[in-house]
């Protein structure tokens, strides 16, 4: 009893401990949510409170009312404000390092080793954190324990072993997050469970197969039925789908990859904030080495479709956050490299010290960044270039605006208390170009459209026309233009 006690008093004083740095990391490196940083709203983040505040706070149902092809999930979370969402993120962390020791912990038992392993995830993490508040952040948690799991079960295969169906539901919410957030974050998950799936029907345990999918169904339903009635009863569940699924495959398809126009530049960008990948590649040939072939064989299909999702598509540092737990793998696979052995020896003193400078490297970076953030942020302080064009808009009409243009205008709506008119509210060239119907909707949205006031980037490409017809420009600010919507009696 007096053991378990111990037991629990370790647990706990763990997840306090892991809950601090978390606090501290989010507080220190999320400048569109932390209160370091109370003036930014940041980029993508400031879209997704906008969103989120119009759907919690005025009705505005998303996909139907508002547009985004990120997940619902994402957008509640930002409806809560910017105070819960550094609660939300430090929960998210808090749970994600827990799910890191717990992989450590596959290697050796020891704390100091565990807690090493979570301060190299902060280190790997903050490559790609970005502004914080992204939908990587969120799901992590989910593929980490998912990961972990998966791991465990393919290392310890000496015999056909059937697959616990309880992890199959655990893998089954995770991807039902990730539906409902960014769907590629599954990406480590749903391998892990092709190549389960595919060691279950090899060893004809089609019982066990069937017990883990209908599991694993059961946790998609879990987290996406509440999302498909509400959805369903406001009459924009194929909205819904398009949102999440249908856009997001016509962006994939015609988004250009940004390896065939790289410069040197993009390589080490790439190299750096995808280091991740390759650390799979090396588990893998550690792994197949100590004959763990289904483990080895998990991570070179892990390593394959990543490397070829990350070089193909385009390079956002934020979509490394995902795979930061493979890390990890790398570090437990030098605990079993046999140092007796003298080339081994020259392998592991080699990869130790390469991984050790490289977690020096980014200590250094990262105390860069963070004073690099504040000074920045600070000396941007509260004041916007389109803050001039906003105050000419009179109140009675602060309900009748919207704005169109780039990421300048994403925190327009926020920091400003205007509520957008239209459907599609910011950065309407960029959502066109990937979908030929989102450009003729937003083309004719403006066009048959009310809006007494538009502000603009100057790229007005796919509304010019209706520009030059219904609205006058009233005065410029830089590269933004305040329209403003011509009497009726003037066309």
């Amino acid at each position: 009893m007096k053991k378990l006690d111990k037991k629990k008093i370790g647990l706990l004083f763990t997840i306090l401990f892991l809950a601090v740095v978390a606090f501290i990391f989010v507080f220190l490196f999320s400048r569109s949510t932390s209160p370091l940083y109370s003036t930014n709203y940041g980029g993508d983040s400031a879209q997704f409170q906008t969103i989120g505040h119009e759907w919690l706070s005025n009705g505005m149902v998303p996909y139907r009312d508002i547009f985004d092809h990120k997940g619902p999930i994402l957008f509640f979370l930002n409806g809560f404000g910017k105070t819960w969402l550094v609660i939300f993120q430090t929960i998210a962390l808090t749970i994600s390092l827990l799910g890191v020791m717990k992989i450590a912990s596959l290697a050796s038992d020891k704390k100091i080793f565990q807690f090493f392993c979570a301060f190299a995830f902060l280190l790997f993490l903050s490559l790609g954190y970005s502004e914080g508040n992204m939908s990587e952040e969120y799901c992590l948690p989910f593929v980490l324990w998912s990961t972990y799991f998966q791991v465990r079960y393919l290392l310890n295969l000496k015999k056909p072993s059937p697959h616990e169906p309880k992890y199959a539901f655990l893998y089954g919410v995770t991807i039902g997050i990730c539906l409902m957030t960014q769907i590629t974050n599954c990406l480590p998950v749903a391998v892990g469970i092709l190549v389960i799936m595919i060691y279950l029907i090899k060893n004809k345990l089609y019982k066990n197969l069937r017990q883990n999918i209908l599991m694993g169904l059961a946790g998609i339903t879990v987290i996406c039925l509440p999302f498909v009635l509400y959805f369903t009863i406001n009459g924009a569940f194929g909205d819904l789908i398009f949102g999440i699924l249908g856009y997001n495959i016509s962006y994939a398809l015609n988004m250009p990859s940004w390896i065939f126009n790289a410069s040197r530049h993009d390589f080490i960008n790439f190299v750096v904030w995808y280091s991740p990948v390759f650390c799979i590649f090396a588990v893998a040939i550690f792994a197949i080495a100590r004959k763990k072939y289904q483990y080895g064989t998990y991570c070179i299909a892990t390593g394959i479709i990543e490397l070829a999702l990350y070089a193909f598509g385009a390079l956002y540092p934020q979509y490394g956050m995902i795979v930061t737990g493979q890390a990890i793998l790398f570090v437990n696979e030098l605990t079993f490299i046999d140092i007796k052995d003298r080339g081994y020896r020259f392998i592991y003193t080699g990869a130790v010290v390469i991984f050790m400078l490289f977690l020096y490297n980014q200590t250094i970076i990262c105390t860069r960044i963070i004073s690099d953030t504040y000074s920045s942020v600070h000396a941007i302080g509260d004041h916007r270039p389109y803050d001039r064009l906003v105050a000419q808009i009179p109140e009675e009409e602060r309900n009748s605006f919207v704005a169109y243009g780039g990421n300048e205008l994403k925190d327009l709506y926020l920091r400003s208390g205007l509520h957008p008119k239209y459907k599609y509210f910011v950065i309407q060239e960029w959502h066109a170009q990937f979908n030929d119907g989102v450009r003729q909707e937003i083309k004719d949205i403006f066009s048959t459209g009310d809006a007494q006031w538009i502000i603009t980037d100057g790229i007005n490409n796919n509304i010019s026309d209706t520009l030059d017809e219904k609205y006058e420009l009233i005065d410029t600010e830089n590269n933004l233009q305040l329209f403003r919507r011509k009497s009726a009696w003037r066309f």
